[in-house]
């Protein structure tokens, strides 16, 4: 078993080294045989850039102690590719990074139908309501949902697949102990209480632009199948759409007005057959539910769907600006503020916490377990409740973790998927990738 130093002695060296770890560990066999080489050998290495070779040529092991030090300190786990825990599918990419860093729970992401939901940062209050309504839809479905961290899309699809009750997996374009952006500290701790924060990025690392382009494979790579919701036609999401076609994942994409800037994107996958137009949750469980017969449900007819209101601890969120100033926090024009923060309980309907899982700020303030879980309800059982006390027929359970006082109707069980419906009829398109990664 190799050494942790030397995995991540080889996990930095040079630019974007993850791009081209496995490239070495084919050449070298091992993360030793790579670093007792010398020039000459780096030189017979295909495809490595100069720069990699010469930072190959550093066999300075202090700044890998430096980062076992502080993920010791911090509590973040470290996976190798040389442990049975690292996700298979990442494993199968030709730039799979050779070290990962996380904090919470990793799911068993191979043995899981797994679908990355990506947009824009600036999102439109459409691409908003999108994002957040597949994302709950699909966790009620059994699917798990994957993302980044950033304002807009990655965090209305993180917020609402953690208000269906599902597992999450937010990939991050810094270290794990950096917030980026500023604001989501609470959304961190969800995500780490409902799955896991992943990054390649050791901790300390600060977030640059050229860090999630990179990123982006990974978000692709861990997923069966990719949803683009919003993106103009050279942005990040377009990127991972990229990304997951190289890989043979599938992709979808939410359809959007033909005067809409930032729906191009999605478009242009739908026009160039590259992608399957979805209008709701069941267009994408429907690819899947052969390959998980005992996850994923059928489909449930349920009552229409009425927006969302912001909830009350939004007030404070960083938000668009029409004259492209600076945010709270210190955010780029670039970063919008995601009007719909904070996982919440199914609206007037109670459903089981799960260990360790953090009431979502402005929740009422309820306080946590000894475990760090939610308070338990009569029997034993621990619930959060999206209702008010006994309001609009729904009496929750005494003890109940009372969340989101907001006058919105139920949307369904636990077994539903709600309706989205941008106009228009579905149809199929037919994706031309090199065809959907069996797990």
């Amino acid at each position: 078993m190799s050494n942790l130093r030397h995995w991540l002695w080889l996990s930095t060296r040079g630019p974007a080294p993850g791009m081209y770890a496995a490239r070495v560990l084919e050449h070298f066999g091992t993360p030793e045989g790579a670093y007792y080489a010398d020039s000459a050998a780096y030189g017979q290495i295909p495809g490595i850039p100069g720069t990699v070779r010469q930072a190959l040529e550093d066999k300075d092991l202090t700044p890998a102690e430096t980062i076992l030090a502080k993920c010791k300190e911090q509590g973040i786990w470290i996976l190798t590719m040389q442990d049975a825990a690292y996700p298979q599918r990442l494993r199968q990419l030709e730039s799979a990074p050779c070290v990962l860093y996380g904090k919470g729970t990793l799911p068993q992401l191979d043995h899981l139908p797994v679908v990355a939901i990506v947009g824009a940062r600036k999102a439109s209050p459409y691409g908003v309501m999108a994002a957040r309504q597949f994302g709950l839809a699909l966790a009620r479905q059994g699917i798990l949902v994957v993302s980044g961290s950033a304002y807009g899309v990655d965090a209305a699809a993180l917020n609402g697949a953690l208000r269906g009750g599902g597992e999450v997996v937010s990939v991050l374009g810094n270290g794990i102990d950096v917030t980026y952006p500023a604001g989501h500290e609470d959304l961190y701790a969800d995500v780490a209480a409902a799955g896991a924060l992943l990054s390649e990025y050791p901790p300390g690392t600060p977030p640059a632009g050229a860090h999630f382009p990179v990123r982006n494979r990974l978000i692709a790579g861990l997923s069966l199948g990719v949803l683009v919701v919003e993106g103009t036609e050279t942005s990040g999401a377009l990127i991972t759409a990229r990304w997951a076609l190289e890989a043979g994942r599938d992709v979808f994409a939410v359809p959007g007005g033909i005067d809409a800037p930032l729906s191009r994107g999605p478009n242009g996958l739908i026009r160039r057959g590259e992608a399957k137009l979805v209008q709701d949750a069941w267009d994408i469980v429907e690819e899947y539910r052969a390959l998980f017969p005992d996850t994923l449900q059928g489909k449930t007819p349920l009552a229409p769907h009425s927006p969302d209101p912001a909830d009350p601890g939004d007030a404070g969120a960083p938000t668009p600006s029409a004259g492209g100033g600076s945010r709270p926090g210190g955010e780029t024009p670039q970063e919008a503020g995601d009007p719909f923060a904070g996982p919440r309980a199914p609206a007037g309907g109670c459903f089981p916490a799960k260990a360790g899982h953090r009431p979502p700020p402005g929740g009422g303030g309820a306080d946590r377990g000894p475990a760090g879980g939610a308070p338990s309800a009569a029997g034993g059982e621990t619930v959060v409740c999206g209702g008010v006390g006994g309001g609009r027929g729904h009496p929750c359970p005494a003890g109940a973790v009372r969340l989101d006082p907001s006058p919105d109707p139920p949307v369904g069980g636990r077994g539903g998927s709600p309706v989205f419906h941008p106009g228009g009829t579905a149809r199929r398109i037919v994706t031309s990738g090199s065809g959907r990664m069996r797990p």
